[in-house]
């Protein structure tokens, strides 16, 4: 339904693509993934939105050098957390001062707001 509808309204199919921790603890293991998978999403013109937990990303320079190389290049990055908890159980304060922290982390590592 979906392709059918895109191809009546004349827009171009659109595809929203998003990766879940993107950024790991296992860093050797993923700096050369992660080159491989910007540079595939520049070859195709594709844009992704990346969801990062802040525990796994913000221990390490490297993680946030690769998350400011993902928005220069035209990529969103998404708050997943401060860890991979389960945030059912959260109260509605702590989920938010959880989110708060997150965002000003991003914004120091991005110069903008995530």
């Amino acid at each position: 339904r979906f392709a059918a509808a895109a191809a009546d309204s004349g827009a171009p199919p659109r595809v929203a693509m998003t990766i879940d921790d993107a950024v790991s603890r296992d860093w050797p293991a993923n700096l050369d993934a992660f080159d491989a998978l910007l540079a595939t999403l520049d070859e195709l013109s594709v844009k992704a939105l990346f969801f990062v937990i802040a525990n796994n990303a913000s221990l390490s320079t490297t993680g946030e050098g690769l998350l400011r190389r993902a928005s220069e290049r035209g990529h969103e990055i998404g708050n997943h957390g401060l860890a991979d908890a389960d945030m059912t159980v959260m109260g509605k304060a702590e989920f938010g001062e959880m989110l708060d922290a997150w965002e000003l982390h991003l914004r120091g590592v991005l110069g903008r707001w995530p």
